[in-house]
């Protein structure tokens, strides 16, 4: 409808072309337009098929939306449609209450997105692959989605009080996230909330969190930092796998790694294939090291087993570097490859007055260890035990 005046709430000076219906639309090369009135799904497919190539400014504001649909302006390679390079700004109508899933999705040049305050739910998948590098939260959001900003590449984002929990995958792949703002009215972050976020140096658990998610961290190549606290009861399977960089994750203040004493649980994987230098777990309630807990940890010169401990799972210190170690007197097992390639190991005290059982393949290194101390009186029947196949002295 010509070149009415639409104030792109004030952003740009420029006459935007105004449509109310697909019929209006008489340039399908215009790189600016405005909407007004009722906007159904299939107004969306049309600007989607028929405008990506020339458009840049989308405003909405005038429109009667309440749910910006799924996929509204997405553009997967599974819709039959390339990546969008052209769509820079939008703006969002106030009244607004959700963004759909996959909502910008691919939207390669997208730099600016007015979100009103009056969103109450983000979808999933909002802003995978679009290039927007900030995204605010409004202010009384209560919820967010799983995988809501999966893929992006926001390099911060504040979560504001009135939300109380990560979903599982939220920030999942946001490689370019460098800091995010919590608070200690977060109660749970799901599965895999950061998982590959590869930007992140450190991060601070919220005091309402007390368990570690599945994946939480995972593959984090750039976390160094992690500060626990003592609310923390556990730890699940892969929290810090493959994190790379990590060589602090204590309780805050601490100068030393040091875990929390109402820790319970860490699971498989916990620390799998981190820089650390040094665990202190001793005052913990962990009675169990899973398999491959911290396997393959290069730098793990030193070890401090909780008190409590009863059971060394598979491969669990495999490939660390200590020379020494000490075994509490609650130990009951240790299992195959338990310590296997720990070839710097030289010398163990087990306190156990009964030689925990040991697995029948390679519980400790391929070759004998070269010192076992055990309690006073106890030598000769750790002697006539399996454990004497294991090491050149046992005193």
């Amino acid at each position: 409808k010509g070149a009415e005046s639409l104030g792109f709430r004030g952003q740009l000076t420029l006459d935007f072309p105004i449509a109310e219906s697909q019929s209006d639309i008489t340039d399908n090369t215009v790189k600016r337009l405005a909407w007004k009135g009722d906007m159904a799904e299939t107004d969306f497919e049309y600007i989607r098929n028929n405008m990506a190539a020339t458009l840049e400014a989308l405003d909405l504001s005038a429109t009667t939306l309440t749910d910006l649909p799924t996929r509204a302006l997405a553009f997967y390679s599974s819709m039959g449609l390339s990546d969008n390079t052209t769509l820079k700004e939008v703006v969002l109508p106030d009244g607004l209450k959700t963004i759909g899933n996959s909502a910008f999705a691919m939207c390669k040049a997208l730099n600016k997105l007015d979100v009103p305050s009056t969103v109450t739910m983000l979808g999933r998948w909002i802003l995978e692959g679009s290039s927007l590098l900030s995204f605010t939260i409004p202010e009384g959001l209560t919820t967010l989605s799983e995988s809501t900003f999966y893929g992006s590449n926001i390099t911060e984002i504040r979560i504001p009080t009135t939300i109380t929990e990560i979903p599982n995958y939220c920030f999942s792949g946001c490689g370019n996230l460098e800091r995010i703002y919590l608070h200690d009215g977060i109660i749970s972050m799901g599965k895999s909330a950061f998982i590959e976020c590869f930007s992140l140096e450190r991060f601070t658990i919220p005091k309402g969190v007390t368990v570690l998610s599945q994946d939480l961290f995972a593959s984090c190549r750039g976390l160094r930092e992690v500060y626990l606290h003592e609310n923390i009861t556990k730890m699940e399977s892969s929290v810090f796998e493959n994190c790379k960089s990590l060589t602090f994750c204590s309780l805050s203040g601490a100068g030393q790694n040091i875990l929390p004493n109402n820790l319970t649980e860490i699971g498989t994987k916990c620390f799998y294939s981190t820089p650390l230098k040094q665990m202190n777990m001793r005052s913990t309630k962990i009675t169990a090291i899973p398999e491959y807990a911290f396997y393959t940890c290069e730098n793990l010169k030193e070890i401090t087993l909780p008190s409590g401990l009863q059971t060394i799972g598979t491969y669990a210190l495999s490939g660390c570097p200590f020379t020494y170690i000490e075994l509490p007197a609650t130990l009951t097992h240790i299992d195959n490859y338990a310590f296997l390639s720990c070839n710097d190991l030289y010398s163990v005290t087990c306190n156990a007055i009964t030689p925990p059982t040991l697995g029948t393949n390679y519980p400790f290194t391929a070759g004998k260890v070269q010192y076992l101390s055990v309690p006073s009186g106890y030598v000769d029947t750790y002697k006539s035990s399996d454990w004497n196949k294991h090491f050149t002295t046992i005193r």
